[in-house]
């Protein structure tokens, strides 16, 4: 049996909303009850104030130079770092850089959230919960508060990935979000029963 089995993920994302939908989520979850860990999509894993078990992203490069500037530099700001096992697909330019690379379908590595939560179901997660990752154009936790939201033709491009993937796989009732168009789309979260 795998050691996450019966356990919650917390995928998080870049979003300027990923603070408050941590918030929200450890609220939720301590009144669940549930074991969680937290899985960092791309920049997130640089930032987020939590031990980072897992790392996922389609940017296998990326994540090979963030994760070394979490080591060298947050351990002092963030607390503990997690064992941060980093996840990518297997036929991605970089994925040799990953400690885990993903066979997976071609649809599935157009965005790295997307894939972030297939792999999440490959290492058995009873849930997974994304914070941080609304996909309504707003800006990242990185910017500065003066950068207006986008809707651009690239968000209209990932939500169709993202309906197109939803109606391939069975997520209903697994996979939710705190905010935006993603917990429109995968349902509310705050009303999910025990």
């Amino acid at each position: 049996m795998s050691k996450y089995a019966g356990r919650t993920a917390l995928l998080v994302g870049s979003s300027a909303c990923l603070w408050d939908d941590i918030d929200a989520f450890e609220k939720i979850a301590a009144s669940q009850g549930w074991e969680w860990d937290v899985a960092a999509v791309n920049h997130a894993g640089l930032a987020i104030n939590h031990p980072v078990e897992h790392w996922v992203s389609c940017h296998p490069p990326l994540i090979h130079y963030l994760k070394k500037a979490r080591d060298c530099y947050t351990h002092n700001t963030l607390g503990e770092n997690g064992p941060m096992i980093t996840h990518g697909p297997a036929i991605i330019v970089g994925s040799e850089l990953m400690d885990r690379q993903h066979s997976v379908r071609h649809d599935i590595i157009i965005n790295s959230a997307v894939f972030g939560i297939y792999v999440m179901f490959l290492l058995k997660y009873e849930r997974v919960v994304l914070a941080g990752i609304p996909f309504d154009g707003n800006r990242t936790y990185y910017h500065p508060k003066q950068v207006k939201p986008e809707f651009s033709d690239d968000i209209r491009h990932i939500r169709n990935v993202w309906e197109r993937v939803m109606d391939a796989e069975e997520w209903e009732g697994r996979v939710f979000s705190m905010s935006g168009w993603t917990r429109a789309l995968l349902g509310d979260f705050t009303d999910l029963p025990g």
